[in-house]
Protein backbone atom coordinates (compact mmCIF):
# COMPACT_ATOMS: atom_id res chain seq x y z
CA UNK A 1 0.00 0.00 0.00
CA UNK A 2 1.31 3.31 -0.84
CA UNK A 3 2.46 5.69 1.94
CA UNK A 4 -0.01 9.01 2.32
CA UNK A 5 1.98 12.20 1.60
CA UNK A 6 1.16 14.81 3.91
CA UNK A 7 0.51 18.39 2.61
CA UNK A 8 3.06 21.00 3.27
CA UNK A 9 1.92 23.64 5.59
CA UNK A 10 4.44 25.70 7.67
CA UNK A 11 7.78 24.67 5.70
CA UNK A 12 7.79 27.81 3.09
CA UNK A 13 11.37 28.81 2.08
CA UNK A 14 11.58 31.40 -0.70
CA UNK A 15 13.74 32.23 -3.60
CA UNK A 16 12.50 35.55 -3.88
CA UNK A 17 16.41 37.14 -3.05
CA UNK A 18 17.65 35.07 -5.56
CA UNK A 19 19.16 36.85 -8.79
CA UNK A 20 19.76 35.40 -12.25
CA UNK A 21 23.41 35.03 -13.20
CA UNK A 22 23.19 38.19 -15.16
CA UNK A 23 22.59 40.41 -12.80
CA UNK A 24 23.78 39.05 -9.87
CA UNK A 25 25.72 41.82 -7.85
CA UNK A 26 25.25 41.77 -4.78
CA UNK A 27 23.72 45.73 -4.41
CA UNK A 28 20.92 44.32 -6.50
CA UNK A 29 20.11 41.63 -4.01
CA UNK A 30 16.56 42.25 -2.88
CA UNK A 31 16.25 41.96 1.27
CA UNK A 32 12.85 41.25 1.98
CA UNK A 33 10.40 44.06 4.31
CA UNK A 34 11.62 43.03 7.81
CA UNK A 35 8.74 42.60 10.16
CA UNK A 36 8.74 41.05 13.61
CA UNK A 37 9.46 38.02 13.89
CA UNK A 38 6.56 36.12 15.84
CA UNK A 39 7.68 34.45 19.24
CA UNK A 40 6.85 31.01 18.15
CA UNK A 41 6.71 29.50 14.62
CA UNK A 42 6.14 26.14 13.05
CA UNK A 43 8.66 24.46 10.38
CA UNK A 44 7.16 21.06 8.35
CA UNK A 45 9.97 18.39 7.91
CA UNK A 46 10.14 15.20 6.69
CA UNK A 47 11.52 11.68 7.08
CA UNK A 48 11.60 8.37 5.05
CA UNK A 49 10.82 5.16 6.36
CA UNK A 50 10.83 2.08 4.19
CA UNK A 51 8.15 -0.72 4.03
CA UNK A 52 9.89 -2.62 7.46
CA UNK A 53 9.48 0.23 9.43
CA UNK A 54 6.88 0.48 11.96
CA UNK A 55 5.11 3.40 10.11
CA UNK A 56 6.22 3.02 6.44
CA UNK A 57 5.93 6.45 3.96
CA UNK A 58 6.79 9.86 5.01
CA UNK A 59 6.95 10.98 9.21
CA UNK A 60 5.78 14.34 9.69
CA UNK A 61 8.18 16.54 11.66
CA UNK A 62 6.92 19.23 13.95
CA UNK A 63 9.99 21.69 14.62
CA UNK A 64 8.92 24.73 16.92
CA UNK A 65 10.88 27.39 16.77
CA UNK A 66 10.61 30.06 19.51
CA UNK A 67 12.65 33.52 19.64
CA UNK A 68 13.85 34.97 22.92
CA UNK A 69 13.69 38.43 23.62
CA UNK A 70 15.05 41.11 21.31
CA UNK A 71 17.56 43.17 24.82
CA UNK A 72 20.31 40.65 23.45
CA UNK A 73 22.74 42.24 21.29
CA UNK A 74 24.08 38.95 19.28
CA UNK A 75 27.53 37.48 20.12
CA UNK A 76 30.55 39.01 19.24
CA UNK A 77 31.73 38.83 15.77
CA UNK A 78 34.02 36.38 16.15
CA UNK A 79 31.70 33.71 17.79
CA UNK A 80 29.94 31.31 15.91
CA UNK A 81 29.40 28.91 18.32
CA UNK A 82 25.76 27.61 18.74
CA UNK A 83 26.04 27.57 22.64
CA UNK A 84 22.83 29.56 21.80
CA UNK A 85 20.91 26.67 20.76
CA UNK A 86 18.83 24.07 22.91
CA UNK A 87 17.25 20.86 21.67
CA UNK A 88 14.63 19.08 23.69
CA UNK A 89 14.38 15.55 22.32
CA UNK A 90 10.32 14.36 23.00
CA UNK A 91 7.79 12.46 21.95
CA UNK A 92 5.92 14.78 19.70
CA UNK A 93 7.39 17.44 18.35
CA UNK A 94 10.77 17.61 18.73
CA UNK A 95 11.59 21.78 19.74
CA UNK A 96 14.08 23.95 18.88
CA UNK A 97 14.66 26.87 20.57
CA UNK A 98 17.17 30.03 19.19
CA UNK A 99 17.65 33.35 19.80
CA UNK A 100 17.57 35.85 17.21
CA UNK A 101 21.56 36.18 16.37
CA UNK A 102 21.09 39.91 16.94
CA UNK A 103 20.17 40.18 13.39
CA UNK A 104 17.60 43.07 13.75
CA UNK A 105 20.23 44.96 15.52
CA UNK A 106 23.25 44.24 13.20
CA UNK A 107 21.10 44.42 9.79
CA UNK A 108 24.46 43.86 7.68
CA UNK A 109 25.20 40.96 9.22
CA UNK A 110 24.91 37.54 9.46
CA UNK A 111 25.32 35.09 12.50
CA UNK A 112 28.22 37.80 13.22
CA UNK A 113 29.96 37.91 9.46
CA UNK A 114 29.50 41.32 7.70
CA UNK A 115 27.28 40.65 4.62
CA UNK A 116 30.54 41.62 2.40
CA UNK A 117 32.61 39.04 4.23
CA UNK A 118 30.48 36.21 3.60
CA UNK A 119 29.77 37.12 0.00
CA UNK A 120 33.50 37.24 -0.56
CA UNK A 121 34.10 34.22 0.94
CA UNK A 122 31.12 32.34 -1.01
CA UNK A 123 32.88 33.91 -4.07
CA UNK A 124 36.28 32.32 -3.45
CA UNK A 125 34.47 29.14 -2.30
CA UNK A 126 32.91 28.81 -5.86
CA UNK A 127 35.90 29.49 -7.82
CA UNK A 128 37.95 27.11 -5.80
CA UNK A 129 35.54 23.99 -4.90
CA UNK A 130 32.28 24.77 -7.19
CA UNK A 131 32.70 21.83 -9.40
CA UNK A 132 32.43 19.54 -6.55
CA UNK A 133 29.08 20.43 -5.04
CA UNK A 134 27.22 21.36 -8.51
CA UNK A 135 23.63 21.31 -6.83
CA UNK A 136 24.51 24.58 -5.08
CA UNK A 137 24.91 28.11 -6.53
CA UNK A 138 26.60 31.43 -5.50
CA UNK A 139 23.56 33.47 -6.67
CA UNK A 140 20.97 31.38 -4.49
CA UNK A 141 23.15 30.98 -1.79
CA UNK A 142 24.01 34.61 -1.54
CA UNK A 143 20.29 35.39 -2.04
CA UNK A 144 19.50 33.08 1.16
CA UNK A 145 22.19 35.09 3.05
CA UNK A 146 20.75 38.71 2.45
CA UNK A 147 17.83 37.05 3.32
CA UNK A 148 18.48 35.51 6.37
CA UNK A 149 16.93 31.87 5.10
CA UNK A 150 20.89 30.92 4.26
CA UNK A 151 22.00 27.43 6.82
CA UNK A 152 24.12 28.83 9.21
CA UNK A 153 25.49 24.94 9.34
CA UNK A 154 26.02 25.11 5.58
CA UNK A 155 27.39 28.62 5.46
CA UNK A 156 29.54 27.59 8.51
CA UNK A 157 30.95 23.95 6.59
CA UNK A 158 31.95 26.18 3.48
CA UNK A 159 34.05 29.05 5.50
CA UNK A 160 35.57 25.65 7.18
CA UNK A 161 36.42 24.38 4.02
CA UNK A 162 37.72 27.43 2.37
CA UNK A 163 39.10 29.59 4.72
CA UNK A 164 42.50 27.68 4.17
CA UNK A 165 42.06 29.26 0.83
CA UNK A 166 41.64 33.20 2.03
CA UNK A 167 43.82 36.17 2.79
CA UNK A 168 44.82 35.33 6.62
CA UNK A 169 43.09 39.18 7.12
CA UNK A 170 39.96 38.25 5.64
CA UNK A 171 38.29 37.43 9.01
CA UNK A 172 38.85 39.60 11.59
CA UNK A 173 39.57 37.30 14.59
CA UNK A 174 42.73 35.68 13.12
CA UNK A 175 46.31 36.51 13.84
CA UNK A 176 47.78 34.28 11.67
CA UNK A 177 49.79 35.35 8.71
CA UNK A 178 49.04 33.50 5.72
CA UNK A 179 52.77 32.82 5.69
CA UNK A 180 53.45 30.99 8.57
CA UNK A 181 53.72 27.35 9.01
CA UNK A 182 50.74 25.13 9.36
CA UNK A 183 48.27 28.94 8.31
CA UNK A 184 46.62 26.86 6.00
CA UNK A 185 45.50 23.75 8.67
CA UNK A 186 44.73 26.14 11.22
CA UNK A 187 42.38 28.63 8.88
CA UNK A 188 38.50 28.07 9.42
CA UNK A 189 39.26 25.82 13.11
CA UNK A 190 36.54 28.16 14.77
CA UNK A 191 34.03 27.59 11.55
CA UNK A 192 34.62 24.17 11.97
CA UNK A 193 33.98 23.66 15.50
CA UNK A 194 30.90 25.98 14.92
CA UNK A 195 30.04 23.48 12.32
CA UNK A 196 30.28 20.35 13.82
CA UNK A 197 28.06 22.08 17.10
CA UNK A 198 25.08 23.09 14.80
CA UNK A 199 25.06 19.59 13.28
CA UNK A 200 23.91 17.86 16.22
CA UNK A 201 20.47 19.88 16.50
CA UNK A 202 20.01 18.95 12.94
CA UNK A 203 20.18 15.27 12.60
CA UNK A 204 17.07 15.25 13.15
CA UNK A 205 15.99 17.83 10.49
CA UNK A 206 16.63 16.00 7.33
CA UNK A 207 16.95 18.70 4.64
CA UNK A 208 18.97 19.39 1.37
CA UNK A 209 21.02 21.97 2.99
CA UNK A 210 21.93 19.52 5.60
CA UNK A 211 22.71 16.77 3.51
CA UNK A 212 25.25 19.56 1.14
CA UNK A 213 26.37 20.58 4.45
CA UNK A 214 27.56 17.07 5.60
CA UNK A 215 29.66 16.79 2.34
CA UNK A 216 31.63 20.44 3.06
CA UNK A 217 32.27 19.29 6.28
CA UNK A 218 33.39 16.20 4.96
CA UNK A 219 36.48 17.29 3.25
CA UNK A 220 36.47 20.63 5.95
CA UNK A 221 37.27 17.88 8.62
CA UNK A 222 39.47 15.69 6.17
CA UNK A 223 41.76 19.02 6.43
CA UNK A 224 42.50 18.78 9.79
CA UNK A 225 44.44 16.67 12.15
CA UNK A 226 42.91 13.21 12.01
CA UNK A 227 40.40 13.79 9.74
CA UNK A 228 40.21 10.66 7.75
CA UNK A 229 38.07 9.36 10.62
CA UNK A 230 35.96 12.42 9.90
CA UNK A 231 35.47 12.27 6.26
CA UNK A 232 34.14 8.61 6.52
CA UNK A 233 31.71 9.59 8.82
CA UNK A 234 30.21 12.58 7.87
CA UNK A 235 30.04 11.20 4.11
CA UNK A 236 28.41 8.32 5.70
CA UNK A 237 25.51 10.41 6.84
CA UNK A 238 25.69 12.43 3.89
CA UNK A 239 24.53 9.60 2.04
CA UNK A 240 22.10 8.11 4.31
CA UNK A 241 20.15 11.56 4.71
CA UNK A 242 20.45 11.64 1.12
CA UNK A 243 18.43 8.26 1.25
CA UNK A 244 16.29 9.35 4.11
CA UNK A 245 15.26 12.23 1.49
CA UNK A 246 14.63 10.13 -1.26
CA UNK A 247 17.19 12.02 -3.57
CA UNK A 248 18.25 8.34 -5.55
CA UNK A 249 14.44 7.58 -6.03
CA UNK A 250 12.87 8.48 -9.55
CA UNK A 251 10.27 10.15 -10.27
CA UNK A 252 8.56 7.46 -11.06
CA UNK A 253 8.71 5.48 -8.14
CA UNK A 254 8.81 8.65 -5.65
CA UNK A 255 5.44 9.60 -5.21
CA UNK A 256 5.20 13.66 -5.86
CA UNK A 257 8.75 13.80 -5.05
CA UNK A 258 8.72 17.87 -4.91
CA UNK A 259 5.76 17.47 -2.21
CA UNK A 260 7.86 17.84 1.03
CA UNK A 261 11.07 19.43 0.09
CA UNK A 262 10.25 21.79 -2.14
CA UNK A 263 11.10 25.72 -1.79
CA UNK A 264 7.75 28.35 -2.92
CA UNK A 265 9.11 31.27 -4.65
CA UNK A 266 7.20 34.47 -4.70
CA UNK A 267 6.69 36.64 -7.13
CA UNK A 268 9.19 38.88 -8.88
CA UNK A 269 10.03 41.97 -7.59
CA UNK A 270 10.02 44.98 -9.85
CA UNK A 271 13.52 45.93 -10.83
CA UNK A 272 14.84 42.87 -10.01
CA UNK A 273 15.05 40.09 -12.33
CA UNK A 274 14.69 37.24 -10.30
CA UNK A 275 13.40 33.50 -11.59
CA UNK A 276 9.77 32.85 -12.59
CA UNK A 277 7.82 30.11 -10.09
CA UNK A 278 8.28 28.07 -13.49
CA UNK A 279 12.05 28.56 -13.43
CA UNK A 280 12.56 28.30 -9.57
CA UNK A 281 10.77 25.07 -9.86
CA UNK A 282 13.00 23.71 -12.46
CA UNK A 283 15.91 24.92 -10.63
CA UNK A 284 14.81 22.78 -7.41
CA UNK A 285 13.94 19.71 -8.77
CA UNK A 286 17.19 19.79 -11.08
CA UNK A 287 19.35 21.03 -7.92
CA UNK A 288 17.68 17.70 -5.82
CA UNK A 289 18.39 15.77 -8.78
CA UNK A 290 22.01 16.49 -8.98
CA UNK A 291 22.49 16.76 -4.96
CA UNK A 292 22.31 12.66 -4.60
CA UNK A 293 25.36 12.54 -6.84
CA UNK A 294 28.41 14.58 -5.19
CA UNK A 295 27.20 12.24 -2.09
CA UNK A 296 27.42 9.28 -3.86
CA UNK A 297 30.67 10.13 -5.24
CA UNK A 298 32.75 11.08 -2.44
CA UNK A 299 31.16 7.93 -0.67
CA UNK A 300 32.85 6.05 -3.67
CA UNK A 301 36.04 7.66 -2.82
CA UNK A 302 36.03 7.42 0.41
CA UNK A 303 35.38 3.78 0.08
CA UNK A 304 38.30 3.20 -2.21
CA UNK A 305 40.61 5.13 0.35
CA UNK A 306 39.13 2.97 3.16
CA UNK A 307 39.52 -0.01 1.12
CA UNK A 308 35.63 -1.48 1.46
CA UNK A 309 32.60 -1.60 -0.89
CA UNK A 310 30.82 1.65 -1.64
CA UNK A 311 28.20 2.14 1.03
CA UNK A 312 24.60 2.45 -1.35
CA UNK A 313 25.23 0.04 -4.23
CA UNK A 314 24.32 0.34 -7.76
CA UNK A 315 21.08 -1.88 -7.40
CA UNK A 316 19.47 0.75 -4.77
CA UNK A 317 19.95 4.43 -7.13
CA UNK A 318 17.05 4.73 -9.70
CA UNK A 319 17.49 8.53 -10.01
CA UNK A 320 18.97 8.94 -13.87
CA UNK A 321 22.38 10.10 -13.77
CA UNK A 322 22.85 14.00 -14.42
CA UNK A 323 22.99 15.62 -18.18
CA UNK A 324 24.04 18.91 -19.45
CA UNK A 325 20.28 19.81 -19.63
CA UNK A 326 19.93 19.11 -15.65
CA UNK A 327 22.98 21.36 -15.02
CA UNK A 328 21.49 24.46 -16.71
CA UNK A 329 18.56 25.50 -14.29
CA UNK A 330 21.10 24.70 -11.51
CA UNK A 331 23.05 27.05 -12.52
CA UNK A 332 20.31 29.35 -13.27
CA UNK A 333 20.81 29.25 -16.66
CA UNK A 334 17.80 29.14 -19.00
CA UNK A 335 19.04 30.30 -21.93
CA UNK A 336 22.07 29.68 -24.30
CA UNK A 337 23.84 26.19 -25.34
CA UNK A 338 25.74 24.43 -22.95
CA UNK A 339 28.88 25.63 -21.59
CA UNK A 340 32.19 24.02 -20.35
CA UNK A 341 30.55 24.09 -16.71
CA UNK A 342 27.43 21.91 -17.62
CA UNK A 343 29.23 18.95 -19.04
CA UNK A 344 31.98 18.17 -16.46
CA UNK A 345 29.75 16.86 -13.41
CA UNK A 346 27.45 14.93 -15.40
CA UNK A 347 30.95 13.18 -16.83
CA UNK A 348 32.29 12.76 -13.56
CA UNK A 349 29.05 11.19 -12.07
CA UNK A 350 29.23 8.37 -15.04
CA UNK A 351 32.43 7.54 -14.66
CA UNK A 352 32.31 7.75 -10.77
CA UNK A 353 29.38 5.23 -11.26
CA UNK A 354 31.42 2.83 -13.20
CA UNK A 355 34.25 3.23 -11.16
CA UNK A 356 31.90 2.10 -8.40
CA UNK A 357 31.57 -1.49 -9.91
CA UNK A 358 35.59 -1.57 -9.64
CA UNK A 359 35.88 -0.30 -6.28
CA UNK A 360 32.97 -3.17 -5.19
CA UNK A 361 34.87 -5.72 -6.80
CA UNK A 362 38.66 -5.03 -5.63
CA UNK A 363 37.21 -4.90 -1.75
CA UNK A 364 34.83 -7.95 -2.05
CA UNK A 365 35.34 -9.68 1.48
CA UNK A 366 36.35 -13.09 0.01
CA UNK A 367 39.29 -13.60 1.71
CA UNK A 368 43.38 -12.55 1.45
CA UNK A 369 43.92 -15.10 -1.89
CA UNK A 370 40.60 -13.82 -3.79
CA UNK A 371 42.09 -12.58 -7.49
CA UNK A 372 39.77 -10.95 -9.28
CA UNK A 373 39.16 -13.28 -12.71
CA UNK A 374 40.00 -12.22 -15.40
CA UNK A 375 37.06 -12.21 -17.65
CA UNK A 376 35.63 -9.57 -14.76
CA UNK A 377 39.12 -7.01 -15.11
CA UNK A 378 38.70 -6.41 -19.27
CA UNK A 379 34.84 -6.32 -18.92
CA UNK A 380 35.25 -3.41 -16.45
CA UNK A 381 38.50 -1.92 -18.64
CA UNK A 382 36.18 -2.11 -21.30
CA UNK A 383 33.25 0.34 -19.42
CA UNK A 384 35.83 2.66 -18.49
CA UNK A 385 37.51 2.82 -21.84
CA UNK A 386 34.03 3.43 -23.49
CA UNK A 387 33.26 6.33 -20.39
CA UNK A 388 36.12 8.05 -21.38
CA UNK A 389 36.49 7.92 -24.90
CA UNK A 390 32.67 9.09 -25.03
CA UNK A 391 33.59 12.35 -23.29
CA UNK A 392 32.17 15.58 -25.07
CA UNK A 393 35.29 17.52 -27.24
CA UNK A 394 35.34 20.36 -24.88
CA UNK A 395 36.61 17.64 -21.95
CA UNK A 396 39.15 16.35 -23.58
CA UNK A 397 42.49 17.48 -21.55
CA UNK A 398 44.47 20.18 -23.06
CA UNK A 399 46.11 22.95 -21.60
CA UNK A 400 43.43 25.19 -23.09
CA UNK A 401 40.80 23.35 -21.34
CA UNK A 402 42.19 22.81 -18.41
CA UNK A 403 42.47 27.22 -17.90
CA UNK A 404 38.90 27.12 -19.18
CA UNK A 405 37.90 24.83 -16.28
CA UNK A 406 40.11 26.92 -14.02
CA UNK A 407 38.05 30.52 -14.88
CA UNK A 408 34.87 28.28 -14.53
CA UNK A 409 36.04 27.25 -11.05
CA UNK A 410 35.95 23.29 -11.66
CA UNK A 411 39.70 22.88 -12.37
CA UNK A 412 39.87 20.35 -9.44
CA UNK A 413 36.84 18.42 -10.90
CA UNK A 414 38.46 18.78 -14.63
CA UNK A 415 41.61 17.06 -12.71
CA UNK A 416 39.70 14.78 -11.05
CA UNK A 417 37.66 13.51 -14.09
CA UNK A 418 40.98 12.51 -16.29
CA UNK A 419 43.40 11.78 -13.25
CA UNK A 420 40.62 9.33 -12.11
CA UNK A 421 40.26 7.80 -15.35
CA UNK A 422 44.26 6.73 -15.26
CA UNK A 423 44.12 5.56 -12.23
CA UNK A 424 41.58 2.60 -12.69
CA UNK A 425 42.94 2.16 -15.71
CA UNK A 426 46.45 1.46 -13.74
CA UNK A 427 44.32 -0.21 -10.79
CA UNK A 428 42.98 -2.73 -13.33
CA UNK A 429 45.87 -3.45 -15.51
CA UNK A 430 47.92 -4.84 -12.07
CA UNK A 431 45.08 -6.75 -11.06
CA UNK A 432 44.99 -7.85 -14.32
CA UNK A 433 48.58 -8.96 -14.89
CA UNK A 434 49.26 -10.59 -11.24
CA UNK A 435 46.01 -12.95 -11.83
CA UNK A 436 48.07 -14.55 -14.56
CA UNK A 437 51.81 -14.39 -15.84
CA UNK A 438 52.97 -11.56 -16.35
CA UNK A 439 50.91 -9.74 -19.06
CA UNK A 440 52.76 -7.10 -21.05
CA UNK A 441 49.35 -5.73 -22.20
CA UNK A 442 48.31 -4.75 -19.23
CA UNK A 443 51.77 -3.55 -17.86
CA UNK A 444 52.45 -1.23 -20.43
CA UNK A 445 48.89 0.02 -19.98
CA UNK A 446 49.82 0.51 -16.08
CA UNK A 447 52.66 2.31 -17.04
CA UNK A 448 51.32 4.70 -19.91
CA UNK A 449 48.50 5.35 -17.08
CA UNK A 450 50.72 6.83 -14.67
CA UNK A 451 52.84 8.69 -17.01
CA UNK A 452 49.03 10.36 -18.25
CA UNK A 453 49.23 11.22 -14.30
CA UNK A 454 52.71 13.00 -14.24
CA UNK A 455 52.09 14.86 -17.54
CA UNK A 456 48.45 16.06 -16.37
CA UNK A 457 49.73 17.43 -13.50
CA UNK A 458 53.08 18.68 -14.80
CA UNK A 459 50.40 21.36 -16.89
CA UNK A 460 48.46 21.75 -13.74
CA UNK A 461 51.37 23.16 -11.82
CA UNK A 462 52.39 25.83 -14.95
CA UNK A 463 48.39 26.55 -14.83
CA UNK A 464 46.70 26.55 -11.51
CA UNK A 465 47.90 24.59 -8.88
CA UNK A 466 45.18 25.19 -6.72
CA UNK A 467 43.51 22.57 -9.14
CA UNK A 468 45.08 19.43 -7.07
CA UNK A 469 45.62 21.20 -3.97
CA UNK A 470 42.04 22.14 -3.26
CA UNK A 471 40.98 17.95 -4.53
CA UNK A 472 42.78 15.91 -1.90
CA UNK A 473 40.51 13.27 -4.14
CA UNK A 474 43.49 13.43 -6.39
CA UNK A 475 45.72 11.87 -3.55
CA UNK A 476 44.66 8.04 -4.48
CA UNK A 477 45.66 8.92 -8.32
CA UNK A 478 49.62 9.95 -7.16
CA UNK A 479 49.63 6.96 -4.77
CA UNK A 480 48.76 4.47 -7.29
CA UNK A 481 50.75 6.25 -9.76
CA UNK A 482 54.18 6.29 -7.53
CA UNK A 483 53.23 2.52 -5.93
CA UNK A 484 53.06 1.74 -9.59
CA UNK A 485 56.53 3.26 -10.69
CA UNK A 486 58.16 1.30 -7.88
CA UNK A 487 56.78 -1.50 -8.56
CA UNK A 488 58.50 -1.42 -11.99
CA UNK A 489 61.46 -0.29 -10.60
CA UNK A 490 61.67 -3.16 -8.35
CA UNK A 491 61.03 -5.66 -11.32
CA UNK A 492 63.38 -4.25 -13.32
CA UNK A 493 66.35 -3.39 -11.26
CA UNK A 494 68.79 -6.03 -13.09
CA UNK A 495 68.46 -4.25 -16.52
CA UNK A 496 67.94 -0.80 -15.67
CA UNK A 497 70.79 1.48 -15.88
CA UNK A 498 71.38 4.66 -14.17
CA UNK A 499 69.83 7.33 -15.91
CA UNK A 500 66.09 5.08 -15.76
CA UNK A 501 66.54 4.71 -12.19
CA UNK A 502 67.81 7.82 -12.13
CA UNK A 503 64.84 9.37 -13.88
CA UNK A 504 61.94 7.23 -12.52
CA UNK A 505 63.16 8.41 -8.84
CA UNK A 506 63.10 11.89 -10.15
CA UNK A 507 59.22 11.44 -11.39
CA UNK A 508 58.22 9.89 -7.56
CA UNK A 509 59.92 13.02 -6.23
CA UNK A 510 57.11 14.74 -8.36
CA UNK A 511 54.46 12.98 -7.34
CA UNK A 512 55.61 13.07 -3.41
CA UNK A 513 55.74 17.25 -3.69
CA UNK A 514 52.37 17.20 -4.81
CA UNK A 515 51.03 15.57 -2.13
CA UNK A 516 53.00 17.76 0.06
CA UNK A 517 51.48 20.64 -1.45
CA UNK A 518 48.21 19.54 -1.45
CA UNK A 519 48.80 18.37 2.68
CA UNK A 520 49.50 22.02 3.60
CA UNK A 521 45.57 22.72 3.21
CA UNK A 522 44.03 18.70 3.83
CA UNK A 523 46.51 17.42 6.57
CA UNK A 524 44.97 13.68 6.52
CA UNK A 525 46.87 13.65 2.84
CA UNK A 526 50.19 13.01 5.10
CA UNK A 527 49.08 9.65 5.60
CA UNK A 528 49.43 8.86 1.91
CA UNK A 529 53.28 10.95 2.05
CA UNK A 530 54.37 8.11 4.88
CA UNK A 531 52.69 5.56 3.01
CA UNK A 532 54.84 6.15 -0.34
CA UNK A 533 58.06 7.09 1.33
CA UNK A 534 57.67 3.49 3.03
CA UNK A 535 57.21 2.12 0.00
CA UNK A 536 60.46 3.85 -1.41
CA UNK A 537 62.58 2.44 1.02
CA UNK A 538 61.45 -1.07 -0.47
CA UNK A 539 59.31 -2.23 2.42
CA UNK A 540 56.04 -2.20 1.97
CA UNK A 541 53.53 -1.56 5.07
CA UNK A 542 52.83 -5.18 5.83
CA UNK A 543 56.09 -6.14 5.60
CA UNK A 544 58.26 -4.19 8.48
CA UNK A 545 57.94 -4.45 11.64
CA UNK A 546 60.72 -2.14 12.85
CA UNK A 547 60.05 0.51 14.84
CA UNK A 548 60.65 3.14 12.38
CA UNK A 549 57.64 1.90 10.31
CA UNK A 550 55.82 2.28 13.44
CA UNK A 551 56.65 6.08 14.05
CA UNK A 552 56.12 6.75 9.95
CA UNK A 553 52.60 5.45 10.55
CA UNK A 554 51.83 7.19 13.24
CA UNK A 555 53.60 10.55 13.04
CA UNK A 556 50.83 12.52 11.69
CA UNK A 557 47.76 10.98 13.82
CA UNK A 558 47.57 13.34 16.65
CA UNK A 559 44.23 13.62 18.32
CA UNK A 560 42.80 15.98 20.92
CA UNK A 561 41.17 13.36 23.03
CA UNK A 562 39.01 14.52 25.67
CA UNK A 563 37.36 10.76 26.80
CA UNK A 564 39.70 9.47 29.79
CA UNK A 565 38.05 5.98 29.73
CA UNK A 566 39.38 5.39 26.39
CA UNK A 567 42.89 7.31 26.86
CA UNK A 568 43.13 4.91 29.92
CA UNK A 569 42.03 1.77 28.22
CA UNK A 570 43.76 1.81 24.88
CA UNK A 571 47.20 3.82 26.51
CA UNK A 572 49.87 1.66 24.84
CA UNK A 573 52.90 1.12 27.47
CA UNK A 574 56.09 2.53 27.02
CA UNK A 575 58.84 0.86 26.28
CA UNK A 576 62.37 1.34 26.67
CA UNK A 577 65.08 0.49 23.68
Amino acid sequence: MSPAWPAVEDFVLNLGAVTLPSNHHSASIATPTAGRRPKQIQLRMFRRYGPTAVAPGLKRLSVAVGARSDSSSGPPLEDLREADMSTSMQQAPSCVTSSGCGDDAMPDYFYGLHFDVVYRALYIFFQTFGGHFPSLNNQVLAGHVRSRQASKFLISSILALEARFCPADMFQSTTDSDSEPGYERRAGARFLKAAKEQLMCLLVVPAPDVVAGLIVLSLAEFGSNGGEGGLWMFSGMAIRMAQDLGLHRSDATDLDPQAAFYDHAPLGLQGIRVPTDEQSALHQQKSRLVMFWPAFTLDVYVSLLMGRPPTIRRAEIEVPLPTADDMKPVHLDFDGSHKMCHIIFPAMARSMYIFSEAVELFNLNKGAEYICSLEEIENLEKKVAQCYHGLDASLIFSTDTYKKSSSDGHAGLFLMLHLYFYTFVALLSTRGYRSLIVHERSKRSAQVACQKILQTLAIAEAVDDKGYTATPFLAYSIFVAACTLLEDMALDTEGAGDFITTADFADIDFLSQKLREISRFFHSVNATSDAIRVKRRGRGPDSGNGREDKEDAESHCVLELQDKGIINRYTTPSTSD
